[in-house]
């Protein structure tokens, strides 16, 4: 049977715990805490280098960015110290309910865009959990001795149909309640831009027509934009015959990226116009036309892609004569059957 001495240590030993508990609570941010008495918080500090952000993302490649995670807690080294005088073996049962506590800290993606794959390389970390000097105060993250600092990393991969524009994922660090600890919940934004990529599909109407001589030939070019961001479509006639009089419209054309659901496209009209002696023999003239991408907005930082290059071929219908030598072939065919008939004529 136990004294009248313990027992009064004991209601002392309750009563005091209790103040200290409750001038704890008051000197904490105040929050909506989980049912229960918690007058512990929880707190994480979440640090990476900026600068891996600085450049853009590639399509399909995997970038490892470390992150920096430092987690402390508000309980008081005192009041370990206070508890041990009168419970020395039930320090952690009476703080965190466990007799051999340790925290688990949970890592997780709870927002990103569908078009880019993010992986945690660590989503769960044990640790020990720390106590702090009060006599130091609550402002800014404590000591080293008084905080748990690990690295984990985030791996953030853009897919092909990722947009070249500024994005965030947001990473979510959750402390789960223990004991007299109060649940944390942490989030941090991360912004990225994938990096444009230059995708087109360039599909003429028809790669060949037949012509006659001395015939306008046209072909309709629709340019879809399957890039990840908008582009101006350029169209270049280098090196193209100048007695066919080849001609590209529009000079050039903007095409907007995909809203997520379609992609746009545009048309251009290139046009040569068929020389008189095109067409003696079974000949074709074929014309290369290169075009290139560049993105929005139109600056020094733009970026270029292509040339891409399609080939068009006019072909005739075989042997044809042009029109002013047919003239000619007609008059001297006429003279030759002029001729006949007066021969036959003076045999008669």
């Amino acid at each position: 049977m136990r004294g009248p001495t313990y027992i009064k240590r004991n209601i002392i030993f309750i009563f005091l715990f209790v103040i200290l508990l409750f001038s704890t609570a008051l000197q904490v941010p105040a929050g909506s805490p989980k049912k229960g008495f918690h007058p512990f918080h929880q707190y994480i500090d979440i640090e990476y280098d900026p600068s891996v952000f600085n450049q853009t993302f590639d399509i399909h490649k995997a970038i490892n960015v470390p992150i920096k995670i430092t987690y402390w807690t508000n309980v008081r080294e005192n009041l370990l110290s206070f508890v041990r005088i009168f419970a020395p073996l039930k320090v952690n049962m009476i703080i965190y309910g466990k007799q051999f506590p340790q925290q688990r800290i949970y890592i997780n993606v709870t927002d990103k865009p569908k078009w880019v794959e993010v992986k945690v390389v660590q989503g769960k970390v044990p640790v020990d959990i720390p106590a702090i000097n009060t006599s130091r105060g609550y402002e800014g993250i404590p000591s080293a001795d008084e905080t748990f600092t690990f690295t984990s990393s985030i791996i953030i991969s853009p897919l092909e149909e990722a947009p070249s524009k500024i994005y965030s994922i947001e990473i979510e660090i959750t402390c789960p309640s223990m004991g007299l600890l109060k649940e944390a919940v942490f989030k941090k934004k991360i912004t990225f831009r994938p990096r444009f990529l230059p995708k087109i599909q360039i599909k003429p109407d028809e790669t060949v027509k037949i012509a006659s001589p001395h015939e306008a030939v046209n072909f309709r070019i629709e340019v879809t934009n399957y890039a990840n961001k908008k582009m101006r479509i350029q169209p270049e006639l280098k090196g193209l015959p100048k007695r066919w009089d080849p001609t590209i419209n529009p000079s050039f054309i903007d095409i907007n990226a995909s809203n997520g659901s379609s992609f746009y496209n545009g048309s251009f009209y290139f046009s040569v116009f068929v020389p008189y002696d095109f067409g003696w023999h079974d000949t074709a003239e074929t014309f290369k036309i290169n075009f290139t991408a560049t993105s929005f907005p139109i600056d020094n930082n733009s970026i270029t892609g292509g040339p891409y290059q399609i080939s068009l071929t006019v072909n005739n219908y075989g042997f044809s004569l042009p029109g002013f030598e047919y003239t000619i072939v007609l008059i001297a065919m006429s003279m030759v059957l002029l001729s006949i008939k007066g021969r036959n004529k003076g045999e008669s």
